[in-house]
């Protein structure tokens, strides 16, 4: 029953890019701050399909050029809705497939199990904060809906099978993760709103600190993220309270330096 649903899920996520192909290179929730790629139709970058020419020797760089991103980021970048999240999986699902894939039977919903609420947030752009007063020590989100790549190809071919200003976020969110088995490293993407969750500039350890010294720039993290064989969690390091922006250190699951690891920066 479970592959009948990501069969489902790859086919409506197939009709949807069908659709987008023969209007925008855009997400619908967003199209008013990236370009309209069919109004250009004689730019060399692309093919007749709307595809970047070559995109298969890109580097990061190279896309983050040629979907505009500088652009995409001038303006300010909406909170994505399920419709979008559900894109993104179907087609991380559809390029992988079910037995590559990293998101087991997790399709819909997103990995908080804290009442959450995503907002703009000054000088930062999206961020997630406590909807509910969280006591020091419980779990907050888990990595149910984290997409992995073990083939840089397949990373590659998601960023240009998805709205390229979406493409343009998961070029930012997107990090190395070390794999617990023979893969090695591996590109991997939090298709959920576990994305949007900002670092902060100081551990909890500096929290007294930071409260005595006003002139200290940034916020301390209050959540620190356990990484597992199996899943990936994050707990909230001191009692959060309601309205506080979850924040939480990337050098705690990131590969510092990864992208140039694996030779995609």
């Amino acid at each position: 029953m479970t592959k009948v649903r990501h069969l489902i899920l790859i086919l409506a996520f197939g009709a949807t890019r069908f659709l987008a192909y023969a209007d925008t290179q855009c997400s619908d929730s967003s199209t008013d701050t990236c370009a309209d790629y069919d109004d250009d139709e004689d730019d060399e970058d692309f093919d007749e399909y709307g595809l970047p020419v070559d995109w298969e020797e890109y580097d990061l760089n190279d896309f983050w050029e040629v979907f505009d991103c500088d652009e995409v980021f001038g303006s300010v970048r909406p909170i994505h809705n399920d419709s979008t999240w559900m894109l993104v999986r179907g087609a991380y699902l559809g390029i992988v497939g079910h037995d590559g894939s990293s998101l087991g039977d997790n399709i819909f919903g997103n990995g908080f199990v804290v009442p959450y609420k995503v907002a703009q947030t000054p000088n930062k752009g999206r961020g997630v904060h406590a909807a509910e007063f969280v006591k020091e020590g419980s779990l907050v989100w888990e990595s149910h809906y984290t997409g992995c790549f073990e083939e840089e190809f397949d990373y590659k071919q998601f960023l240009v099978t998805i709205p390229y200003d979406v493409a343009c976020d998961v070029i930012q969110w997107a990090y190395v993760e070390s794999s617990s088995d023979e893969h090695g490293l591996m590109m991997c993407c939090d298709l959920d709103e576990g994305s949007l969750v900002n670092t902060g500039t100081h551990d909890y350890e500096d929290f007294e600190v930071f409260e005595k010294k006003k002139d200290m720039k940034g916020e301390p993290n209050n959540l620190r993220i356990v990484v597992g064989n199996d899943l990936s969690r994050m707990y909230a390091m001191r009692d959060i309270n309601k309205g506080e922006e979850l924040l939480v250190d990337y050098n705690d699951f990131a590969e510092m330096g990864g992208e140039e690891k694996i030779g995609i920066s």
